[in-house]
């Protein structure tokens, strides 16, 4: 499954990409390799899957988000173009 989810956040069609990103939720904490390509999402070139892409990470627990805030905070920078 997790194979599947990282295919289909890559995949072309900005539609599939927003929506591998809502069925990956469940599964990034467990999973680096999908953390980090919902990361990645994060400087998609659609606006939709950035927005899906910050809803899916808002929906995770905060003592996890607080062990990843230097990345995040690193995505959301280069992102600003700071």
């Amino acid at each position: 499954k997790e194979e599947m989810l990282q295919l289909l956040l890559r995949d072309e069609s900005a539609v599939v990409r927003e929506n591998a990103l809502r069925m990956a939720e469940d599964y990034l904490v467990q999973s680096n390799q999908l953390w980090t390509e919902v990361q990645h999402r994060m400087s998609d070139g659609n606006d939709r899957v950035r927005m899906q892409a910050a809803l899916s990470i808002s929906t995770l627990p905060v003592d996890f988000l607080k062990a990843h805030e230097e990345e995040l905070t690193e995505t959301f920078a280069k992102d600003a173009g700071l």
